[in-house]
């Protein structure tokens, strides 16, 4: 069998404007709620935001590990993606330097979209690769406006260090050459939509059950 070019398909670069555009909506949302750029971010509203992307990240990294397929978590080295790690990093630093432990809560993990195939998984991949890009400005800014003494637990938003922005660009690079169908780009479009709504819900949930 011939493989597959662009010719056979839509234009693969436009999947890229195209996941934007139907997405961006629920992407401004996101920033809207977690208003991470306020002049100033205290020790404990700074370890419910990291309990906050926890509660999203562990039950979306142990989708993707066991839904996307062998060939494309080996092409993008999933197991060196996850944040989780990070992010309990995180919190345990910000536990030394409170003095106290804040286990979350049993029910605290937030509810996936329902995500078929890798083309769909790309889509919920899409969402947190994009954070971790964006990690990379967020991070300086938190370094200044962060208390002193939690500017040591921000592993979470350095994502991958001095790799980021190369890992972004193999991520998509993967996406243009898997995601190349008008049917495969619009299910990866619907899938990054609905994960950007699922985190938003999850916010809510989350944010009301802090106020109870």
């Amino acid at each position: 069998m011939s493989e597959k070019t662009a010719s056979d398909t839509s234009d693969p670069v436009s999947v890229i404007e195209k996941v934007k555009s139907a997405s961006r909506a629920h992407h401004v949302e996101v920033e809207r709620k977690l208003q991470l750029m306020r002049p100033q971010l205290g020790l404990a509203e700074y370890r419910e935001l990291l309990e906050l992307m926890l509660g999203f990240y562990e039950p979306a990294e142990t989708r993707l590990s066991e839904a996307l397929s062998g060939r494309t978590k080996e092409a993008l080295s999933l197991h060196e993606r996850r944040k989780t790690p990070a992010l309990r990093l995180d919190l345990s630093t910000l536990e030394s330097e409170l003095g106290e432990t804040h286990p979350l809560p049993p029910c605290a993990r937030a509810p996936l979209p329902t995500l078929n195939g890798d083309a769909e998984l790309l889509g919920l991949m899409y969402v947190m690769e994009g954070a971790t890009l964006g990690g990379q400005f967020l991070s300086k800014h938190l370094a200044a406006s962060l208390p002193e003494a939690a500017r040591e637990a921000l592993a979470f938003y350095r994502g991958y260090g001095a790799q980021t922005g190369a890992r972004w660009k193999d991520f998509q690079a993967w996406v243009l050459s898997e995601v190349t169908t008008p049917e495969d780009q619009a299910r990866y479009c619907d899938a990054a939509t609905r994960s950007f709504a699922a985190f938003n819900d999850w916010f809510d949930r989350w944010s009301g059950a802090q106020k109870r």
